[in-house]
């Protein structure tokens, strides 16, 4: 019969589940309390990976270059806001200036507030 650890450190049987008999695999976590990642990219209530996202304002994002990689990294873009941006360049002939994001749907005062420390044009 196998044993775990449980969040407390304490060894625990598994327990059966009553209507099927068969051992329970979810972890003791207390009813109303969602259950921890374990860290393991493959396991937890986490996302698979880690957030790339840019958090250093000294690391700028030339919006009349990036890739749609690259701009997924500013704070807000996914990559239906960064496929905008990059169609947006190929018939504007680019951006003149950091607010001109806001010609682009789905970004407003607020969004491009989030950006604006992140953003270039060059």
């Amino acid at each position: 019969m196998a044993r775990w650890i449980t969040s407390k450190g304490e060894a625990a049987e598994p327990q059966a589940d009553n209507a099927t008999g068969h051992q329970s695999s979810t972890p003791d976590v207390p009813i109303g309390e969602p259950a921890k990642s374990s860290g393991h990219p493959h396991r937890g209530s986490g996302t698979a990976h880690t957030s790339n996202k840019l958090t250093d304002p000294s690391h700028k994002v030339n919006i009349n270059t990036a890739s749609a990689t690259e701009l997924e990294r500013l704070p807000g873009v996914g990559p239906a806001t960064a496929a905008r941006i990059i169609d947006y360049r190929k018939h504007n002939g680019g951006f003149k200036k950091p607010t001109d994001l806001m010609d682009i749907s789905g970004i407003g005062e607020k969004k491009m507030a989030k950006l604006a420390p992140f953003v270039t044009v060059r």
